[in-house]
């Protein structure tokens, strides 16, 4: 009996040792861009959306028909010994965790929690927290 109840604590306990509980929250690129991305992580699930458009038309038309695409994958985020790694739809995203991430990217002064994350080989796009400017 006594070994059932450790085994299930270790059990309990150890999901969340892998989890990303300490890094939870929305996560959004600010871009003046037509594409954006969103995550959400919390101590079970992340999901992953990305968004794009582009205008079309033909002629003196062109610009007046608008294209666009979402996509929304769930998956989990998982810890690990260098950080953190998102694992959605076959892709395991290693993403790098920033308590103050400068907000000078995106035009104010100070910092926000962040990520940082190459969705696209060798461009690193950072996301923040910007929920927490109002915490």
């Amino acid at each position: 009996m006594k070994n059932l109840i450790i085994s299930s604590l270790l059990l309990t306990f150890s999901q969340f040792a892998f989890s990303c509980v300490g890094i939870s929250g929305t996560y959004e690129t600010v871009s003046e861009s037509h594409w954006s991305y969103t995550i959400r992580i919390n101590e079970k699930y992340a999901t992953v959306e990305f968004s794009n458009y582009w205008y079309g038309g033909e002629g003196r038309n062109y610009g007046e028909e608008r294209y666009g695409i979402e996509n929304i994958y769930t998956g989990y985020c998982e810890k690990t010994e260098s950080g953190y790694i998102l694992k959605y739809n076959n892709i395991k995203l290693p993403i790098l965790f920033d308590s103050k991430l400068s907000a000078e990217d995106i035009g104010e002064d100070g910092h926000y929690p962040g990520i940082t994350a190459e969705f696209t080989k060798n461009k690193p796009i950072k996301l923040w927290d910007l929920g927490s400017r109002y915490k």
